[in-house]
């Protein structure tokens, strides 16, 4: 039990260095054992249901995941100003991006054309390999069956994504569809990833 109130403690610690102090953060201090551990648990199950903002407070997403994260938004942002589903997507290799693209399915008149497999065939080219195992592949959105797919031949080495596609994500489909050596990151900016998609599909809809 002292162990368990031990952990909590440093769990809050680490959310209130965060600015993230709720009314049941306050109310954990005012108990004693089991209602304090009760709602601590509430607490924990809130922010593991926003896994990538979980893991940040461990440190465990860095501040390049976000900064890698935002230049594919940049690129969602331009699919957005061309019509298409705003959807963007960047190769890293190391510290640097060696490639960079967004959905192009309108412009090409090819259904294919997702960000996820134009980043990945530019990378491949750019390091002329066909694997990248040492990459890092960022896409705003939960990558389709056909993306993950190709994430799975290339051996991508991580794969960070922003907002989860419940209708047509891979994870729905086949939710072991990547390389077994993956690591797989979500959750990452989701929120501005939905409010773009989200954008779009209004805009759409406009008479």
């Amino acid at each position: 039990m002292l162990r368990q109130r031990f952990q909590i403690k440093l769990y809050l610690e680490r959310i209130k260095s965060c600015n993230l102090v709720t009314k049941e953060t306050k109310k954990l201090n005012e108990y004693g054992t089991y209602q304090g551990i009760a709602l601590s648990l509430r607490l924990i199950s809130f922010f593991i249901g926003r896994s990538a903002y979980m893991l940040y407070l461990w440190g465990m997403v860095s501040d390049q995941d976000i900064y890698f994260m935002r230049i594919a938004l940049a690129e969602a942002e331009k699919a957005y100003a061309l019509e298409e589903v705003p959807v963007g997507a960047v190769v890293v290799y190391g510290q640097e991006v060696i490639a960079r693209a967004h959905n192009k399915v309108q412009a090409a008149r090819e259904a294919t054309a997702h960000a996820e497999l134009l980043a990945l065939q530019r990378a491949c080219q750019a390091k002329g390999e066909k694997y990248l195992p040492e990459c890092t592949l960022y896409v705003t959105l939960e990558p389709c069956a056909m993306c993950a797919g190709a994430c799975f031949w290339t051996q991508i080495g991580k794969v960070v994504f922003g907002a989860s596609d419940e209708k047509r994500g891979y994870r729905r489909w086949q939710p072991d569809l990547l390389h077994p050596k993956t690591v797989v990151l979500d959750d990452l900016l989701a929120q501005e990833s939905c409010d773009l998609l989200q954008r779009f599909f209004r805009k759409l809809r406009l008479p």
